[in-house]
């Protein structure tokens, strides 16, 4: 970019690439440390990783991941199978939660998942005697209940005493007299009437709640959840009368339930009326109301939300039908280059598993975000979001900053974005890319061009190109003059390295090619490519020149398609092969005026 002070002269730049006042930074290299994820116990699931370092679908699992990374563990159970305990002393204390904690050396952490299980109660009803047993220890009346793991079969035989009957099953799909096979997928009650001669014996089926009622007040049958409601009156399901008496039977259902009808002796909805002159059994079926779950995905990352009940899973499947007041867990699970960032619509803080009380139609959002892909910040201060492939934009807001020629730049180290506002107050943030948030770091100050020459030429200059060194782990700003400094991210502090003669290049663009692991300045005259040494600021051969117009520009390198980008304030996007003989192309129609371009890995630290 070419800039006119004083009497409409050109500024000059000084010629000094001895002039050394500081020493290069010395920056430790960053540390990989080993996270071994591994499976264990008869269940199934994955682990997956906050940010997305792997998702673990094996029984062994090893990444090599940044010291330092601030990292959560989530198991995800596959539908026929619970989270037991985490294992590693990082996780022990995590119970069946989300673990979280920092990485500072090598670990291993395992999660143990176990087959779900099941409740199976036999109930026995009616004042006739009888037996209920089973091929896995039920032997009703001394035991009643056996736990068994999901998709588990077992028979139930009922028989009765020498002056009871035996009148039927109900619960657990059962009906009838004979043997009862029962699957288990669930928590499962069933009842086993017995009946003197001349008894009449209620039982209560379904899902939902209610009382049954007898009109000489001597039946009040109750199905209730297990933990007893106030007020409600002991259970009577049977009575023994005189052969001919009748009795009439009336059913009521709770609130949020339903009574679906009769069966055995009754049928229909209505009041039954019943002639007792032999064992009758009369059986009173609820519903429990059901509500609505949709579940919607948010945002522009992908990913995935399943449901421990109901059989959501979203994408294919974003709904369901669920009974009333059930408790549900929402998962998310985001893909690979994406991150979950949190739920709306429930109270559920945070990204792990959500999980409440379905008593209303209920209506979730799970958003996940990519952060993959080039960002441009154009003289407006508005952040975009280019596809590194179609280079299509998409504006994701407005940084509300004064927004200079200045540059942005992605720090592999702490996987932040920087941006450097490119006043010549020379303010330096960091942008948070999903919420298009500025946050002020720190103010470099006013640089002075320092001209040996003529130092009535000597003037404030803005730093205009930044980016960041894999290699040194060091961020380096230039300016206009060709002068490079260090940048401490943290304070916004700069130690000048070199103020070289830069040959007129006036650099406005600052690129690390990672393959070569070397850093090129782009110069702003005309869109040429120089090598310039970190250590000494020393510019070597111009290796490249593609336009007359490159003024105002950004530049960045693209790891993914290995490839040098340069966005000029007209909107065209140059792109450039450093392995092809540095051929180039253009494509138009990009944001402008913009000033600043850096490319983001999908995943941040």
């Amino acid at each position: 970019m070419i800039r006119i002070y004083g009497f409409g002269l050109v500024a000059l730049f000084a010629a000094c690439g001895d002039n050394i006042t500081a020493p290069p930074t010395q920056v430790t290299q960053t540390k990989m440390v080993n996270v071994e994820l591994g499976r264990a116990g008869a269940g199934g699931g994955m682990i997956s990783a906050t940010p997305a370092i792997l998702n673990c679908t094996a029984d062994a699992c090893t990444t090599a991941v940044k010291q330092g990374t601030v990292i959560t563990l989530h198991a995800v159970p596959d539908a026929m199978s619970k989270l037991v305990a985490w294992t590693g002393s990082q996780c022990a204390s995590a119970g069946t939660g989300e673990c979280k904690f920092e990485l500072l050396d090598d670990v291993q952490i395992g999660a143990t998942f176990a087959v779900k299980s099941f409740e199976l109660d036999v109930a026995h009803v009616g004042n006739g005697g009888g037996t209920v047993t089973s091929p896995d220890g039920i032997a009703c009346g001394s035991n009643c209940s056996e736990t068994l793991q999901l998709g588990a079969t077992t028979t139930l035989t009922a028989l009765a005493t020498d002056d009871s009957t035996f009148l039927g099953w109900t619960g657990g799909g059962c009906t009838g007299t004979g043997p009862c096979a029962v699957e288990m997928s669930a928590d499962t009650q069933i009842q086993a009437a017995f009946g003197l001669n001349q008894t009449l014996v209620v039982s209560l089926d379904g899902t939902g709640f209610g009382v049954v009622s007898s009109s000489d007040d001597a039946i009040t049958c109750v199905q209730e959840q297990r933990v007893v409601r106030p007020g409600r009156a002991p259970e009577q399901c049977s009575e023994t009368v005189a052969p001919g008496t009748t009795i009439t039977l009336s059913a009521q259902a709770d609130a949020h339930s339903s009574f679906v009808g009769w069966g055995g002796v009754c049928s229909g909805t209505a009041d039954c009326t019943v002639t007792v002159d032999q064992a009758e059994l009369a059986t009173a079926q609820f519903a429990i109301d059901t509500q609505s779950l949709v579940v919607t995905k948010n945002g522009n990352g992908t990913g995935s939300v399943t449901s421990d009940v109901g059989a959501i899973s979203c994408g294919d499947d974003c709904s369901a039908t669920i009974p009333y007041d059930m408790l549900v867990t929402l998962t998310a699970v985001a893909d690979s280059g994406a991150s979950f960032t949190g739920w709306s619509g429930v109270d559920c803080p945070g990204t792990g598993p959500c999980t409440f009380q379905l008593d209303a139609d209920t209506t979730v959002t799970a958003t996940f975000s990519s952060y993959g892909g080039l960002y441009s910040v154009d003289s407006s201060a508005n952040l975009w979001h280019i596809d590194a492939t179609t280079f299509a934009s998409t504006k994701v807001g407005n940084l509300g900053i004064t927004m200079g020629d200045g540059d942005i730049a992605f720090d592999y180290n702490d996987g932040k974005l920087y941006l450097l506002d490119g006043t010549y107050l020379n303010n330096l943030y960091t942008v948070d890319v999903a919420t298009a948030t500025a946050t002020f770091v720190g103010q470099m100050g006013s640089i002075t061009n320092d001209n040996d020459d003529d130092p009535f030429m000597d003037f404030p200059e803005p730093a205009l190109a930044l980016a960041y060194d894999i290699q040194t782990g060091a961020m380096y700003m230039m300016t206009l003059a060709g002068s490079l400094y260090t940048v401490d991210t943290s304070t916004a502090a700069v130690t000048l390295v070199g103020d070289p003669d830069q040959g007129g290049l006036a650099p406005e663009g600052l690129i690390y090619d990672q393959l070569t692991e070397q850093l090129v300045a782009v110069g702003a005259d005309y869109v040429t490519l120089t090598p310039i040494d970190p250590a000494t600021a020393t510019f070597g051969a111009t290796i490249g020149e593609f336009s007359t117009n490159g003024v105002d520009l950004g530049a960045t390198y693209d790891p993914d398609n290995s490839q040098y980008l340069v966005l000029q304030a007209s909107g065209t996007m140059i792109d450039i092969d450093p392995r092809n003989d540095y051929a180039a192309t253009s494509t138009t129609g990009l944001p402008g005026p913009s000033g600043a371009l850096a490319y983001v890995p999908a995943a941040l630290n």
